[in-house]
């Protein structure tokens, strides 16, 4: 298998800015767990509905584990006849289907039978990184190195297509509601860093929006493969072969209209301190969780309106506000530098 190159993996953006993401995300890692697949990481994550499918193994199996962790079933990966491996993976209309990892072919199998069904050609022979199905007959695949070959596959009729370029350099791909999701590395200028950020993908497209999140498991190439169950999303990294568990909510990111408009966080990205304006909002109590949901800072709120940071370590923090009766009137994300 090649080694992957960091620098053709990486989106860099010599001039962003940090934006407000409008559509805001809370993820959460909630559990972990490794798995024993014979490679130094994990490719490619499917749900089934019930249990995740795991590609990338060196020993020429496609694995199967609970969401627990446990090994339940293992089948013969179809890419080792051609000296390959799958990588992409995503559970659609009860067949696993599968893309390799430098050749052309699509494979769909069936998990119960643990057969090929079928296999379709066409792809650009190189990474398949992730595939995301909508749900209803089209899946869509992203090259997450070099950034060319980024398709849509038509389930009713067995053809591909180009995707647009704006998806090119995603990895870890998953639908929503609409919106596909794809895990990517950039270089945040304001902030000095390459980050794992979170990009929103318009399906039709393929073009990203402008804004994003930095929720991901953050490694050398922002995740991999990505499994989304309803509730939480199953991540794959580069740095060993371990699945993370990811509270995915789209509504716990996202404040009310009034209480969007009624604070604000301002010095942030911040250093040593961020400064609240609370503008009509009767804020009482903070706090600040980390990426892991544990809370690292708690505080009453004083007149100055100002929250010492200086002793959390640099990363990215979700500030919660409440007021004298607990009630949550909403969330910020802070960057600490």
């Amino acid at each position: 298998m090649k080694t992957k190159n960091l620098l053709s993996s990486c989106c860099v953006l010599l001039a962003l800015s940090l934006p407000s993401a409008t559509k805001a995300q809370i993820g959460i890692i909630v559990d972990s767990f490794d798995v024993n697949i014979g490679s130094q990481f994990a490719l490619g994550v499917a749900f089934d509905g019930n249990d995740l499918w795991i590609t990338g193994s060196g020993y020429g199996y496609i694995y199967k584990y609970s969401t627990s962790g446990q090994l339940l079933d293992s089948m013969p990966d179809p890419a080792l006849q051609l000296g390959d491996v799958m990588e992409g993976i995503v559970y659609a209309s009860g067949h696993l289907w599968c893309a390799c990892y430098t050749c052309d072919t699509l494979y769909e199998i069936d998990p119960v039978a643990k057969t090929v069904v079928a296999g379709f050609t066409g792809l650009a022979p190189d990474e398949r990184a992730s595939i995301a199905y909508d749900g209803a007959n089209t899946l869509y695949f992203t090259n997450g190195s070099d950034g060319m070959g980024s398709f849509m596959f038509d389930m009713n009729n067995g053809t591909f297509q180009p995707w647009g370029d704006g998806s090119q350099f995603a990895r870890g791909l998953f639908y929503d509601n609409g919106v596909i999701y794809g895990t990517v590395k950039m270089y945040i200028v304001n902030m000095g860093m390459l980050m794992s950020v979170i990009n929103y993908i318009d399906p039709p497209t393929g073009n990203t929006a402008p804004d994003y999140d930095f929720w991901c498991v953050d490694d050398a190439f922002a995740g991999l493969g990505s499994a989304f169950d309803g509730q939480y999303v199953w991540q794959s990294t580069y740095d060993a072969p371990r699945i993370y568990k990811i509270l995915f909510n789209p509504a716990m990111g996202t404040e009310s209209a009034s209480a969007e408009k009624g604070f604000e966080v301002q010095r942030n990205p911040c250093t040593d301190k961020v400064s609240i304006r609370k503008n009509n909002v009767d804020i009482r109590t903070v706090e600040l969780l980390d990426l892991t949901g544990q809370c690292v800072l708690k505080s009453i709120l004083t007149s100055s309106g100002e929250i010492n940071v200086a002793g959390l370590v640099p990363g990215i923090y979700f500030l919660t506000a409440y007021n004298d009766a607990g009630e949550k009137l909403g969330a910020k994300k802070i960057v600490k530098r």
